[in-house]
């Protein structure tokens, strides 16, 4: 059981690694096309669209603050590697 626990965690690391990769594309993409990469409105809808789409357990709010949390300093890295 421990096993299937860490290989979780071992693919809820590698998606959060994808998704600095998938940031840090959008963002060369805006820069190069003029297109500004933080989206608010965007990034709302795609909390309400997690929400909507999570069968649980896991509590639409603790979702919300699982989200926020994860989500400013992933963007945080995808700036610092377009800057590098």
């Amino acid at each position: 059981m421990r096993d299937a626990v860490v290989d979780t965690d071992v693919a809820i690391v590698a998606a959060l690694n994808r998704r600095i990769e998938l940031m840090a594309r959008l963002r060369r993409y805006g820069s190069l096309h003029g297109v500004p990469a933080d989206d608010p409105a965007g990034e709302a809808w795609g909390l309400r669209y997690l929400q909507a789409a999570n069968p649980g357990p896991l509590l639409a709010e603790r979702l919300e603050a699982i989200f926020t949390a994860i989500v400013a300093p992933l963007d945080e890295t995808s700036r610092a590697d377009l800057q590098e």
